[in-house]
């Protein structure tokens, strides 16, 4: 089975021949936007590389690891963050076959969790939304800084259903993953409704993944919450 590393060096060369391409094709006048892109692709790469262990991945099957290198490439590819994670986003429905995902990221001088990306049925309606650090799944996963399955949210006690009741989006299951960067706490992923089964180990593995790629979007680009909308604390 291939290695983590090797597939983010396998995309990491893919955006240096791109941009060698574009110098050729331009018969020797650089396009300094070009390779600025490249270059900031390079680095969130080579950090990823260097942040991922390599025992989270050994167990991921070869589709999932064809996901994940597609993903990753689509995203450090698209000069707009906030398209390219939306399209990621978009991405990670489709193959796992769920509902809605979120990111989270945290604001540490508030001690709250914004929903900085969306996709799903009410994502307009809840970007930007603020979450309490110990509220809910994804307030208790970024404080304990754990993964977390919940089967069926009828059972489980950490289920915060505020979020429904004000939008009328029925959640029925979750996986919540961590986001961390260098043993720090940036916020949380959260896939909501698996539609075929239930959320499993490998899904946890996957979104570990993705996990680790989004974190160096976060870290290397701080959050602007100037496009967010203004939302009450849930």
């Amino acid at each position: 089975m291939p290695r983590l590393d090797g597939v983010i060096l396998t995309n990491l060369a893919d955006v240096l021949e791109q941009a060698a391409r574009t110098c050729k094709q331009t018969r020797g006048h650089y396009d300094e936007a070009t390779l600025k892109k490249a270059l900031h692709s390079a680095q969130s790469l080579l950090r990823a590389t260097l942040g991922m262990l390599e025992d989270e991945m050994m167990s991921l099957s070869q589709a999932a690891l064809a996901f994940l290198a597609s993903a990753t490439r689509s995203l450090m590819l698209q000069s707009d963050v906030v398209l390219g994670m939306s399209e990621l986003l978009e991405q990670i429905n489709a193959y796992l076959g769920t509902e809605a995902i979120s990111v989270f990221v945290l604001d540490p001088a508030r001690d709250e969790l914004i929903i900085q990306y969306i996709t799903g049925p009410v994502s307009q309606d809840l970007l930007g939304l603020r979450v309490p650090v110990g509220q809910g799944v994804v307030g208790w996963v970024v404080k304990h800084q754990e993964d977390l399955i919940v089967p069926s949210t009828d059972l489980e006690p950490r289920f915060f259903s505020g979020v429904d009741e004000q939008t009328g989006f029925e959640t029925q299951s979750i996986l919540c993953v961590p986001i961390m960067c260098a043993g720090h706490i940036l916020g949380a992923i959260e896939v909501l409704n698996k539609m075929n089964g239930n959320f499993n180990d490998s899904d946890v593995e996957l979104m570990q993944g993705l996990a680790s790629v989004v974190a160096n979007y976060i870290a290397e680009l701080p959050v602007s919450y100037t496009h967010l909308r203004a939302h009450e604390t849930v």
